[in-house]
Formats: C-alpha cells, sequence, structure tokens
C-alpha cells in the first residue's frame, strides 16, 4: 500500500511540474562570446581586437523572423551597451546556417559556423554550442565588420527539472522491479 502511494505521489508530481513548465519549457537561453579581428572598426557593438557578448532567451519562434527574444544584453570589452534586439533571422543550412541578429541600431550581426547548422529556422529551436563567425557591414563603403567566438544555446531550468525527475522516476521504478524480483 505504501509503494503505492509512493508511486501515485511521484506520477502526481511529474504531472504538476509538467503543468507548471508546460508554457515555457520550449525557452532556450542563447549566449555567445569572441573577438572582434585586429582590423576591426570602432563603432557602436565593435572595436579591433575587442571582446563581444550577448545572451537573450527565446521561445520556439512562431515566424521567422521572430521578434520573441527577451532579455538581450551585449556587451564590448565587458562594457553594457545599451542596445535591444529587434529581431532574431535563422538561416537555414541551404543559406550557411545560424542566425542574423538585427539590433536596435540597425545593424545586423550575421553568425554562421562551418558546419551550416540550421538551428531554428523551421521553428525547432536546436540546442548546442557551436564556434562561429560574425559579421556585419558598416559604413557608406560597407566595411566589412569581422569576429570568431563560439555560441551556446541551453534548454532553461525547468526543462531540465523535468528530464531529471523523469531520470529519478525511471531508476526507481528500475529499483522496485529488481527488488521484486529478488523476494
Amino acid at each position: 500500500m505504501r509503494n503505492k502511494l509512493f508511486s501515485s505521489a511521484l506520477v502526481a508530481v511529474a504531472l504538476l511540474v509538467g503543468a507548471i513548465s508546460q508554457a515555457s519549457a520550449a525557452v532556450v537561453h542563447y549566449t555567445g562570446t569572441g573577438i572582434w579581428d585586429s582590423q576591426a572598426p570602432t563603432t557602436d557593438f565593435s572595436a579591433g581586437g575587442k571582446s563581444w557578448s550577448f545572451s537573450f532567451d527565446l521561445d520556439s519562434p512562431a515566424s521567422n523572423p521572430s521578434t520573441a527574444a527577451t532579455n538581450f544584453t551585449y556587451t564590448l570589452d565587458g562594457n553594457l551597451l545599451g542596445l535591444s534586439l529587434d529581431a532574431i533571422t535563422f538561416y537555414s543550412s541551404a543559406d550557411f546556417g545560424m542566425f542574423k541578429l538585427t539590433l536596435s541600431n540597425g545593424v545586423n550581426l550575421n553568425f554562421f559556423d562551418t558546419a551550416q547548422t540550421d538551428i531554428g529556422s523551421t521553428g525547432v529551436l536546436s540546442t548546442g554550442t557551436w564556434n562561429v563567425e560574425v559579421e556585419s557591414y558598416v559604413g557608406p563603403f560597407d566595411t566589412r565588420v569581422h569576429g570568431t567566438g563560439v555560441v551556446a544555446a541551453v534548454p532553461e531550468p525547468s526543462t531540465w527539472a523535468m528530464m531529471i525527475l523523469g531520470f529519478g522516476a525511471v531508476g526507481y521504478v528500475a529499483y522496485r522491479r529488481r527488488r521484486v524480483a529478488m523476494a
């Protein structure tokens, strides 16, 4: 009786956690860090040899480009810049993969990886870590701004909690079956 009650409680907790996190289970946290080439011009988002970083959260995009990104930050050499993210456009593998960030100052930062990874053009976000090249063009003569870095995309904590809870439930069932078989 006690084991049946414990199993029922475990299922109830799993359903509760699933219901609570269902609305935001598809949110992915993107981060990127890197360095602009030494020849990069000094702009409001780049400087030669300086580091850059960004982060934002994105629910599975209902459209491409998407304006659903939240909590956007961008830093240049450790200094937080007052730029916001107007849109993110995902590229298919045929278009060399990755994505473009359209910033509030009108600049487009294009991120590409050598594997031409499609991480969201179909509306399904991929998670992982990628080595990227970032570029933009500025000024009347389209001066190329180039840099390299790493972009990572990880599920939000509630997704991890659901996965860990699921592994725990599977482990408990395996433990109980082994214990019953020995009796």
